[in-house]
């Protein structure tokens, strides 16, 4: 049941979207008045999942969510700011990774459960745990009730482990930083 219900909301929530940008989209990267970002968020697009070796339909529906998700920040952010021009956060390629990595991670969850252990995708990805878990909490936040219970619960377990357990390891910012003090 949890399959369906996930896969039903992921069918209808991309309803419409390719997995490439849209004409919103591509007016947000020309609006950038330092240098169009198209180029540089179709190539990180195109080889993050393919790192990743998700199949085709797992890649498909990620980069559709991504491209999605992407335009409604872009969105929210216009309205937030009163301005189209987001180059800052267009060229931001660690938080396009990261986007990108929940998208797949979603994306993977919904349409092969139980087939990959969290964090093969964002870890493929060369998305870090930390990276991961501050995407996710701001996925949650800004996108809580477009996204289905099922995929919001699983981000939120996703975030609860990251805190109880990946963080804490020796290669990541938190212990840097607490070595630090």
């Amino acid at each position: 049941r949890f399959a369906m219900d996930a896969e039903r909301w992921l069918t209808e929530f991309l309803k419409g979207q390719a997995a490439a940008p849209d004409a919103a989209l591509q007016s947000f990267f020309a609006e950038c008045a330092d240098r169009n970002p198209q180029a540089a968020v179709e190539r990180r697009a195109k080889e993050l999942p393919a790192a990743a070796d998700l199949p085709k339909e797992v890649t498909d529906a990620g980069l559709r969510l991504y491209y999605k998700v992407l335009g409604m920040i872009l969105r929210r952010e216009e309205e937030r700011l009163g301005t189209r021009n987001h180059a800052s956060l267009l060229n931001d390629g660690a938080m396009h990774a990261s986007l990108l990595a929940v998208c797949c991670e979603l994306a993977a969850h919904t349409l092969l459960p139980m087939s990959r252990a969290f964090p093969t995708v964002p870890m493929a990805m060369g998305v870090s745990s930390f990276a991961f878990l501050i995407m996710s909490e701001n996925f949650l936040r800004d996108f809580e009730f477009e996204l289905s219970p099922q995929l919001r619960g699983h981000l939120v377990t996703l975030c609860n482990k990251i805190v109880e357990s990946e963080v804490w390891r020796a290669d990541t910012p938190v212990t840097a930083y607490f070595a630090d003090s």
